[in-house]
């Protein structure tokens, strides 16, 4: 009995070698500095990616083999909230090249582009990732897939952004600027 728990234990422990050491992805950089920077959101945090819907923000991957769009699909899932679904906006399944299946009633549609100046198949991948004006407010968790392997990339906080016209609170923030500047005028 010993030798069996003995064996299976080495077995488990060379598994996981062996998984770790063919993994697709390697290390994540959200630019947590930059990306608050421009968001607005550098005062609320410096150790976490804090952003505003509707605004894009950076992210590089670094993979272990090179990716190739021509004949691979890198696939990103966000998702906030125990129940997650596309129909509340609150799961969005995004790719590139994008040619994802979604539900016809899916909310909240997530974009991802190649942000240029490298050359394509590549271990380094740099991507623009916009969430939608109308993307609930809350924390977020970033999901990628190439190939056969899914991994959580990290999380982010994504906020309303009163400096989008297409946000919701976008309006909310305009009326009250006009009725302060009625105030201000008289």
């Amino acid at each position: 009995m010993y030798k069996y728990s003995l064996s299976s234990s080495c077995l488990y422990v060379f598994y996981l070698f062996f998984f770790f050491l063919n993994s697709v992805f390697g290390e994540v950089d959200f630019h947590i500095v930059d990306n608050n920077e421009e968001h607005h959101t550098d005062e609320v945090s410096q150790e976490r990616l804090v952003v505003r819907r509707g605004q894009n923000f950076k992210m590089t991957l670094t993979l272990m083999q090179s990716f190739d769009p021509e004949h691979q699909q890198l696939v990103l899932t966000a998702k906030t909230g125990q129940h997650a679904s596309e129909d509340k906006g609150t799961l969005s399944r995004f790719g590139y090249p994008d040619n994802i299946r979604r539900s016809s009633s899916a909310k909240a549609m997530w974009k991802v582009e190649l942000l240029t100046g490298f050359s394509l198949p590549s271990k380094t991948v740099t991507l623009s990732i916009t969430p939608p004006a109308d993307a609930p407010v809350g924390e977020y968790e970033l999901f990628g897939k190439l190939q056969d392997e899914e991994k959580s990339l990290g999380k982010l906080v994504v906020l309303f952004n009163p400096w989008q016209q297409h946000c919701p609170e976008w309006l909310k923030w305009q009326d009250c600027q006009v009725t302060y500047q009625k105030c201000k005028l008289k």
